[in-house]
């Protein structure tokens, strides 16, 4: 008689290495091709005030964040 594993068995081609999705990252019928390209153009529009302040390093953050507010009206500006 064959012994039973209690080990769960997974996909073939993953390990428990292999990053997992986070849920709540995406709304319910957005494409995943459209958060791909909502960060590309978040990351072209952060390069551009990069450059706008003459290349001037470490305010990658405040970049990220105020490229966001200009390409997504959505986001509120913080209450100071």
């Amino acid at each position: 008689m064959m012994a039973m594993s209690n080990e769960t068995a997974m996909p073939v081609g993953t390990d428990e290495s292999t990053p997992t999705a986070q849920p709540g990252r995406r709304k319910k019928n957005q494409p995943v091709d459209t958060i791909a390209v909502r960060a590309d153009a978040i990351a072209q529009r952060a390069y551009e005030r990069f450059c706008e302040r003459g290349c001037e390093h470490g305010h990658d953050i405040e970049d990220w964040l105020l490229a966001e507010r200009d390409l997504r009206p959505d986001i509120a500006e913080p209450a100071a």
